[in-house]
């Protein structure tokens, strides 16, 4: 996206918000660009057509409605916001898959361990990258832990699904902190139970809040500010 071009900008917040850059990608519309989704740009015809240099100047003041003028991204923030984005899209798509082999494996144990199917909330990753089960303390002993641990770790596919999210997750963390002034070093085992998979799926909200809740506990699990 070239900078250098007039830019539209338009807000859709309440008159009291003060709003960030990070707030800004569906406020900015670029003039003679088509863009390629197109549904979430404001398409009527702009009343006011802002130069680069006038944004400058606008920058820290309000509009006639209430809205506060924010600087419009660079390039780096872009290609920051568009990574990151992109790596959100492909975790929903592993997410997707290991829902469905996860509610196999609940309805196995409803099956063939039906007074501990129901203790058993979720699973996580641990320092090794095996997967474990997830569940409230004292839910069992150490070899039924054992047992089902054993028991989700062969199921075929999951594993592979979970590092595959994982990792995205650790590239996804890794921008956070770029953006955040941090250069960090972070591996898989930096991530060790930073993601409860069981409580993403119990939101019946889908991929959408789904992507919502691991981001949360990614914030959670490394002190990070929300941005």
């Amino acid at each position: 996206m070239n900078i250098s071009q007039s830019l539209h900008v338009t807000f859709s917040v309440a008159p009291t918000d003060k709003i960030n850059a990070s707030q800004i990608k569906e406020s900015v519309e670029v003039m003679d660009q088509t863009d390629a989704a197109g549904s979430h740009l404001n398409k009527s015809k702009p009343d006011v057509i802002y130069s680069p240099a006038d944004l400058a100047a606008l920058v820290g003041t309000t509009r006639a409605d209430g809205c506060v003028y924010v600087e419009p991204w660079g390039d780096k923030e872009i290609a920051e916001f568009s990574r990151m984005r992109g790596l959100e899209a492909y975790a929903a798509t592993r997410l997707k898959d290991m829902n469905e082999l996860f509610n196999n494996f609940k309805q196995s144990l409803f099956s063939d361990f039906p007074d501990g199917a129901d203790k058993v909330s979720g699973f996580t990753m641990s320092g090794s990258g095996a997967m474990q089960i997830t569940c409230a303390s004292n839910s069992f002993d150490a070899m039924t832990t054992k047992m089902l641990n054993e028991r989700l770790n062969s199921i075929p596919g999951l594993g592979v699904l979970m590092l595959q999210h994982s990792s995205v997750v650790l590239e996804w963390a890794k921008l956070l902190k770029e953006k955040q002034g941090e250069v960090v070093e972070l591996t898989l085992s930096d991530l060790a139970g930073a993601i409860d998979y069981g409580s993403i799926f119990s939101d019946p909200g889908g991929n959408e809040e789904w992507s919502s809740s691991w981001k949360s506990q990614v914030y959670k699990h490394f002190g990070a500010a929300a941005s």
